[in-house]
């Protein structure tokens, strides 16, 4: 059984830099969308929306008819 524990540290050390790394990185990422207000949207949150926004508009396009709570997706 003490054969797998320093693989599972390790791993668990994986996971807690791969944590810090996306938490620091949402970090600046808030910081640089409300501290500069001239650019808007800090590159995360800027890449995040034009996927979701074009997501949006291509499933809208595919479907035929559109429905309610679809147009309030695309448009909100």
């Amino acid at each position: 059984m003490m054969a797998g524990l320093g693989e599972a540290t390790k791993l668990n050390e994986v996971y807690v830099i791969a944590g810090l790394i996306l938490l620091t990185a949402g970090m600046i990422d808030f910081l640089w969308t409300t501290l500069w207000l001239e650019s808007g949207a800090g590159p995360i949150t800027r890449c995040l929306s034009a996927w979701l926004w074009k997501g949006c508009r291509k499933s809208a396009e595919t479907m035929q008819r559109f429905s309610a709570r679809q147009v309030l997706c695309c448009y909100a």
